[in-house]
């Protein structure tokens, strides 16, 4: 069997290009559950049945220019069994407040 923080870190590292590239933190994890066990095949199978969803995005009440999401990633077997799911909480920039759309704007980084 597959440590499971080694899972869900390979799990994480799946949903960075679309859902973690450009946040600023992760500020919280919660509700992880590990529901079924991963033998070493399955990693590779996972890539093809994890799918992340947004739950909630509000703006930050301390730093205007970012809000605060959350998002609930789920991952599946390759016979479509749930092996783990986990939400996290994330600080994001705000629509053109993030560095790419500084830098496509001509503003200096700080």
């Amino acid at each position: 069997m597959v440590n499971s923080t080694l899972i869900m870190s390979i799990i994480t590292g799946m949903r960075v290009s679309d859902i973690s590239q450009k946040a600023i933190a992760n500020l919280r994890w919660k509700d992880s559950a590990m529901t079924a066990p991963v033998s070493p095949v399955t990693p590779s199978i996972l890539k093809r049945n994890v799918e992340t969803k947004t739950l909630s995005r509000r703006g930050s009440k301390s730093r205007p220019m970012q809000d605060v999401g959350s998002v609930e990633t789920s991952a599946n077997n390759q016979k479509g069994e749930l092996v783990m799911s986990f939400c996290r909480t994330l600080l994001v920039p705000k629509r053109g407040h993030g560095a790419d759309d500084l830098i496509a704007a001509g503003e200096k980084q700080i």
